[in-house]
């Protein structure tokens, strides 16, 4: 006699022969695989068109203005009327402007606008348009002419090698393909995963910002001593936390500072006794800067 052995029927629209987990498994590694491919798709394609794009015609479309504290429309010439000779804005559009010069394609590219941001946070930004800014906090941390113009030919990197440009375009393909979809779900679902695939891009673009800084203030000292004076001061304040503070790899928007640090550190010869030029920036001009005593 032979034994008996339970099974499922071939062909039954109601039972299925396989695991209902695997099914869904498949389905959503290909649903992840897929929205990764278009997601890439997109932010190589906004990559590729921002060339085709003059700067000109950006600059004049896209404008970023910061009225309250911009360039020397405010503090410029409030130093000026109290007979100070270097203000501190002036400081850092005169550093700016010399890196500029430095860059090959500078006459075709943007018209650099520069300026102080009164922020507590130290911190320096590239803004659409051709706007580059330091926080007043940035300038007071560093000792150094040579490590603010690193941090500020970093964001001259941002903008002329079109970073905020690819991101806008980025944003504005990714709109409109979640839109397509019509499906509040779906979307939400492919905003998610563009923010990942958004985070690699701007760990690339930092890099390269980073190389493009390095080049410039070369060309300008003639050596990267000083370069790393930012990333030393965000060391000594991650120790005080207890720590680095930098997070998982792919989930950060900037590359560890200790991998930064070895970038610079790649192109300074520790045996060259090189002074750095010190900044002329008095700390507490900085102060009445963003705290102006009032006259009777």
């Amino acid at each position: 006699m032979k034994n008996y052995k339970a099974r499922l029927p071939k062909h039954n629209l109601n039972v299925s022969n396989s695991s209902p987990m695997n099914r869904f498994l498949k389905y959503a590694g290909g649903a992840i695989v897929l929205a990764l491919m278009i997601m890439f798709l997109i932010n190589y394609s906004a990559k590729y068109i921002v060339h085709f794009i003059p700067p000109k015609w950006e600059q004049e479309i896209m404008s970023f203005r910061v009225p309250w504290n911009f360039g020397d429309e405010v503090f410029g010439k409030a130093y000026e009327k109290e007979g100070k000779t270097h203000a501190p804005v002036e400081v850092v559009q005169k550093l700016v402007k010399r890196l500029n010069k430095n860059y090959e394609n500078h006459r075709d590219s943007y018209k650099i606008k520069s300026g102080l941001i009164c922020q507590k946070d130290p911190n320096a930004f590239a803004a659409p348009g051709g706007y580059v800014f330091a926080t007043t906090s940035l300038v007071n941390a560093l000792a150094s002419e040579n490590g603010l113009a690193f941090i500020m030919a970093h964001e001259l990197g941002h903008t002329h090698l079109r970073h905020n440009s690819e991101a806008y375009l980025s944003n504005i393909f990714t709109g409109v393909f979640t839109q397509l979809l019509n499906i509040e779900n779906t979307q939400k679902y492919f905003e998610s995963i563009s923010g990942v695939v958004r985070l690699k891009f701007s760990r690339d673009a930092e890099r390269a910002a980073d190389k493009f800084a390095i080049e410039l203030v070369m060309k300008e000292y003639g050596h990267a001593r000083g370069a790393d004076e930012f990333f030393n001061w965000i060391k000594k304040e991650e120790s005080l936390l207890g720590g680095s503070v930098d997070t998982l790899g792919f989930l950060s928007t900037h590359p560890a500072t200790d991998d930064r640090l070895e970038f610079i550190r790649s192109f300074v010869n520790e045996n060259e006794k090189i002074y750095l030029k010190p900044l002329s920036i008095e700390k507490n001009s900085l102060d009445e800067m963003c705290n102006p005593r009032k006259t009777i």
